[in-house]
């Protein structure tokens, strides 16, 4: 990561993605994320679109996809 962030600095797009990438992979597999029970409440509670849940949690469409698929799998004990 070639930003070298300090206290306060702004990550850049390619940095957020790489943590997100390892927080993804590190945390343990089994309960939801915060991040994909607020796509299923916007998905199925709320009833938007799958591109507008990705839009508001900052995501493309797929991976809004997987976190609502995630909770489904969750809350049906799979």
């Amino acid at each position: 990561m070639g930003n070298k962030l300090g206290y306060g600095a702004t990550p850049t797009r390619e940095e957020l993605r790489t943590a997100s990438d390892l927080v993804r992979v590190t945390k343990p597999r089994g309960s939801p994320s915060d991040n994909a029970r607020e796509a299923y409440r916007l998905r199925v509670v709320e009833g938007l679109p799958i591109r507008e849940v990705a839009k508001r949690l900052g995501v493309v469409a797929g991976t809004a996809e997987h976190w609502v698929r995630d909770v489904r799998q969750e809350l049906h004990g799979k």
